[in-house]
């Protein structure tokens, strides 16, 4: 989650990278999140002034949070498949939940020895980093497979005394990952455990703080620096096979034990090396040399947000607040999947206050909410109504992907596109409409930049007969170095529609009606005619009105 200091810090970046003082160096953002969750971990909520950077900042508020709106997303995609788990979860997190809700979860609670057969090998979530800590201890414990214990070498820098000297290494034992840079003290190696890296060691490649995998191979030998047997290397098994991909391609395969045994899917991951501490006092420096890698068999629910599991155990306790459980429950895609650990009944979590500040600026965001330009193309309307869509998508097999996502492109009963760049060759489908005319360029196998036309109309118009082959009419005018015209004419329910293109160059007089083409009936016409009719008379000398800019 993004906390005010980091979106501060963002807008500054952006600021110095474009050399401007609008917010953001003046580029559009998008965020995306979810106030529900769990807040920033030590910084503010986003919406709240950065004090650190301001101590007035509450007296103005935080005026980048007040340039963005909402838009709120309906439909919640991890529990599409189970709708009532889905909507006890939602309800769970705004502290509204029924009492099919609370049977619906207390039906998911179980005891330590009493997790069903189901909900073994799961991943499961803790409050606390010591909670994760003493599960890991007892899962590498019972592993039988092949393992070490990899004890970091810590080196001091500088020019200290005998005496500092010696309990340089001894004041950094003790200090946690979060303080070491990602490098922990020891790290317990067991084959066929899950671990996760803890530092970005090729953010190009993947290879980032978080990406976890199987570890499936240890390879052994003699440390050039201290002179000790011990593990040099290790393989990781990711998921993804993109991450690593890179790292697995460069580095050099050992032979021996190992030769015909790697798998091509298994990335080599290797000490680094990093100064986990310094004294302000002195030039004393303590430098740890360790794999940055830390077991993950259960981890943190703060590390859980936005991860989606099969299977998760969710250890609570009697202080677990709403956001928390709600975070943790949340990570599962099915009731089925989620098993809730307590030795308590499961209590309904309370609503937040009307007075407290995220419930301050849900209300704002919700009254001041942004309401998208369009959104009326996909709203109900009289089924007597014709929706027609005209757009210039300057290359439809470039943007063919965007035409079929877009919710008012399937309400709508007829499209015209124009400047398609399309020839012969090319071949275009939209479910649940049927290609009624089109134009294409003079090329027949290559792009035909700024020509095209093409137009679409639901099954339904040519089903009912509302629209006949007969009544088409395709043109394309040339006019050499001067540009050209083109355009589709067509009749649905006894009403002329026109699709028409007219090229920046070409003449006003070939405009809309090419030669031998009538100009009887009633007649809409939509087209991307490159002039500015405000201060044209043409429209009016062809007894046309003009409705739309």
């Amino acid at each position: 989650m993004v906390g005010a200091r980091t979106f501060h810090q963002i807008n500054q970046r952006l600021q110095q990278i474009f050399s401007t003082r609008d917010y953001f160096g003046g580029v559009s953002v998008i965020v995306v999140g979810d106030f529900r969750q769990l807040p920033p971990v030590g910084d503010y909520w986003i919406f709240q002034p950065n004090y650190s950077h301001n101590p007035l900042a509450s007296l103005a508020g935080s005026k980048l949070w007040e340039c963005f709106k909402l838009f709120e997303l309906k439909i919640i995609m991890r529990q599409r498949n189970d709708t009532p788990f889905a909507i006890a979860l939602n309800n769970m997190a705004s502290g509204t939940m029924t009492d099919d809700d609370l049977l619906l979860i207390q039906s998911r609670c179980f005891k330590q020895e009493d997790i069903p057969p189901g909900g073994k090998n799961i991943v499961h979530l803790y409050r606390s980093n010591k909670q994760v800590c003493a599960h890991n201890e007892l899962v590498l414990l019972q592993m039988e497979t092949e393992g070490t214990i990899v004890t970091a070498i810590d080196e001091v820098f500088g020019e200290p005394n005998a005496s500092a000297k010696e309990k340089a290494p001894q004041n950094v034992l003790s200090l946690p990952t979060c303080q070491t840079y990602g490098l922990s003290n020891s790290v317990t190696l067991k084959v066929g455990a899950r671990y996760m890296l803890t530092v970005n060691i090729g953010t190009s490649d993947g290879l980032v703080n978080g990406a976890d995998g199987i570890l499936k191979a240890l390879d052994y030998g003699t440390n050039k620096r201290t002179g000790e047997h011990r593990t040099l290397r290790i393989w990781l098994e990711f998921s993804d096979l993109q991450i690593g991909k890179c790292r697995r391609t460069n580095i050099s395969h050992p032979s021996g034990i190992f030769q015909g045994k790697l798998q091509k899917n298994w990335t080599p991951i290797e000490y680094i090396s990093s100064t986990i501490k310094r004294w302000k006092a002195s030039n004393l420096q303590v430098r740890r040399t360790q794999f940055p890698i830390v077991p993950v068999e259960p981890i943190t629910i703060h590390k859980s947000q936005g991860v989606t599991l099969a299977k998760v155990a969710v250890h609570v306790s009697s202080n677990c607040h709403r956001a928390l459980l709600y975070v943790a429950c949340s990570r599962a895609i099915s009731s089925e999947g989620l098993f809730i650990i307590s030795d308590k009944d499961f209590k309904a979590p309370a609503p937040p206050l009307d007075s407290s500040p995220l419930a301050v600026e849900m209300k704002r965001l919700t009254e001041e909410q942004f309401v998208p330009m369009f959104r009326f193309l996909r709203e109900e309307r009289n089924p007597e109504i014709r929706q027609i869509i005209f757009h210039n998508v300057q290359s439809l097999k470039k943007h063919i992907r965007d035409v079929s996502a877009d919710p008012g492109v399937y309400a709508s009963d007829i499209l015209m596109f124009v400047e398609t760049w399309s020839c012969a060759a090319d071949h275009y489908t939209l479910e649940g409409f049927v290609e009624i005319g089109r134009v294409d360029g003079p090329l027949t196998t290559r792009s035909n930049r700024g020509y095209g036309t093409i137009v679409w109309a639901k099954e339904y118009i040519l089903n009912t007969g509302r629209l006949t082959q007969q009544s088409i009419n395709r043109f394309i005018d040339n006019s050499g170095n001067q540009g050209h015209c083109e355009g589709i004419i067509f009749t649905v329910d006894n009403i002329h529609l026109a699709a028409i293109y007219r090229s920046p160059h070409c003449p006003l007089k070939n405009l809309l009606f090419p030669s031998g083409q009538p100009q009887t009936n009633p007649l809409i016409v939509c087209g991307d005619f490159n002039e500015n009719f405000i201060h044209e008379k043409i429209l009016q000398s062809k007894n046309f009105s003009q409705e739309m800019v």
